[in-house]
C-alpha cells in the first residue's frame, strides 16, 4: 500500500501488468540499441548523423526508452494519479528533445532535417525508407 492508494483502478490490473511489462521491455531494448549503436559523443565530434540500428526507428531512442521505463513502472503501480505524470514527464522529454534536435539541425544541417521528415521523433515504428 502506498501514499496515493485512492486512485487503485483494480478491474484494469492486468491490461495495466501487460502494458506496463511492454512499455518497459521495449525501453530497456531501445536503450540497450542505442548504446550498442555507438558512442554519440565521439560520432556527433566526427560529425557522422547515426541512422542505423534503432535510430532508423525512432530518433530518439534513449530518450524514449527512458520514457517508456518509467511508464511502464507507473503501469506497475496501476494508479489513476501516478498516470498523469505520464503527461508531465513526456511534456518534458519533448522539451529536451526539441533543443537537442535544434543543435543537430546546426552541427548536421541538412542531412538531420531530411533525416526528420523520414523517422519520428519519440514513437518508434519501421522506418519510412528502408535505406536508412
Amino acid at each position: 500500500m502506498g501514499y496515493l492508494d485512492g486512485g487503485r483502478i483494480d478491474p484494469l490490473k492486468i491490461p495495466m501488468y501487460v502494458m506496463g511489462t511492454a512499455l518497459l521491455a521495449s525501453g530497456v531494448w531501445l536503450c540497450l540499441g542505442a548504446l550498442k549503436t555507438g558512442r554519440l559523443i565521439k560520432h556527433i565530434k566526427e560529425r557522422k548523423l547515426i541512422t542505423t540500428g534503432v535510430y532508423a526507428w525512432v530518433r530518439n531512442p534513449l530518450y524514449t526508452g527512458i520514457t517508456f521505463i518509467v511508464t511502464g513502472f507507473i503501469f506497475f503501480e496501476n494508479n489513476l494519479f501516478l498516470l498523469t505524470l505520464i503527461i508531465f514527464f513526456w511534456g518534458i522529454m519533448t522539451l529536451s528533445v526539441k533543443s537537442e534536435e535544434r543543435s543537430l539541425e546546426k552541427i548536421f544541417g541538412e542531412e538531420y532535417r531530411s533525416y526528420k521528415l523520414k523517422v519520428n521523433r519519440c514513437i518508434p515504428f519501421f522506418p519510412k525508407n528502408r535505406s536508412l
